[in-house]
């Protein structure tokens, strides 16, 4: 049950990987965009697909509309759940209402296992709620819903979970150490039907597929900073047009890629000075694997680093971290630890070669 492009592609691996053994459905949760969503067509249009079903439901209302949508969509995992009786359900996040609901409607009829996909950062730098919040969002919740609603202090740690996929077992928070840790292998994302999912992805969003192709010959990758952060950085854009610079003089192709925060083409009017601008739409989790195997990797703070080094193990893989930003500093020790090479400065990335 995922909602975003890395749940997405986790899921797809670990399904693709289990393909012998099992049979997969996938219900795209709390989606804003129903009738034309590009997840769901690429999917549908795969014809590698592991999955023999594809259901998508929304999240789109607010306020009083969320509880009628919500308990609509309630009626449609009701209908799902009866057909396929599912042993097993993965989600990258228990926090989710539809997640729950499923599992203690599945759990009513049969045993069900409850798996969390590992979902980036905070698998590993933790992101637990207060006591205040989660008494407050079990209060809440359990009067709008039902009293099987159970608010994770940790994302993954509640007790639907009984199993963990993780990318990084050994290096997880110990709020996983309960359950039964797995790990995702990187070979499970290097394979050809994820790289043709890609693809389908990229001409789904009006991207040109042969275009798409030619990021094989990119050797160094910037993935430029959220722009709020870039508001806070002093000289951003100056420093990035110096390490293109850079780069460019040692004869190194380069791709850019802009926060999908970022809606116009390319702001920092960086195109003149690389050889490709990735649009900013396109999930980079989903890029990742058109990557040649040695390429370079750099960004901030993120999952994307994470993820890069994840699914591109030969990669070099850094982390511009500046040392005036105590926000970014306190990811530092963690990135190491993860195999993110962290540095202070763009140059410094040179004095590192």
């Amino acid at each position: 049950m995922p909602s975003t492009p890395l749940n997405i592609l986790v899921a797809t691996a670990h399904a693709l990987a289990h393909a012998e053994s099992q049979c997969s459905s996938l219900v795209l949760i709390d989606q804003k965009n129903i009738e034309h969503n590009p997840y769901i067509q690429a999917l549908d249009n795969w014809q590698g697909s592991p999955f023999q079903s594809l259901s998508i439901l929304p999240g789109q209302q607010t306020g009083w509309k969320k509880l009628r949508e919500r308990r609509q969509s309630f009626k449609s995992l009701k209908a799902l759940l009866d057909k396929i009786s599912p042993q097993a359900i993965a989600v990258s996040s228990d926090r989710r209402i539809e997640f729950q609901f499923a599992m203690q409607y599945q759990r009513q009829h049969q045993s069900c296992i409850g798996v969390y996909l590992d979902d980036g950062l905070y698998s590993y730098a933790g992101r637990r709620t207060t006591a205040l919040e989660t008494i407050l969002g079990r209060v809440a919740k359990k009067l709008a819903y039902g009293a099987w609603w159970n608010e994770p202090v940790q994302v993954g740690s509640s007790s639907w979970i009984d199993q963990a996929w993780l990318f990084q077992p050994d290096s997880a928070i110990t709020d996983y150490q309960q359950k039964s840790i797995y790990a995702l292998r990187p070979e499970w994302f290097a394979s050809e039907p994820i790289q043709e999912l890609g693809l389908a992805l990229f001409s789904a969003m009006g991207a040109s597929t042969t275009s798409m192709l030619e990021l094989k010959e990119v050797d160094v990758c910037l993935l430029i900073a959220h722009p709020n952060n870039i508001l806070k950085m002093q000289n951003y854009q100056q420093k990035v047009e110096d390490f293109i610079l850079a780069l460019t003089r040692r004869g190194l192709k380069v791709a850019i890629k802009y926060h999908p925060r970022v809606k116009d083409g390319d702001p920092l009017n960086l195109k003149e000075r690389v050889g490709f601008v990735i649009p900013s739409q396109l999930a980079f989790e989903f890029v990742l694997p058109q990557f040649k195997d040695a390429i370079m990797i750099v960004g901030d703070v993120g999952t994307s680093v994470l993820t890069a080094k994840w699914l591109k193990s030969q990669s070099q893989v850094y982390a511009v971290l500046y040392e005036d930003d105590p926000f970014q500093l306190s990811f530092a020790a963690l990135f190491s630890q993860l195999g993110v090479a962290v540095v202070p400065t763009y140059q410094a990335i040179f004095d590192n070669d």
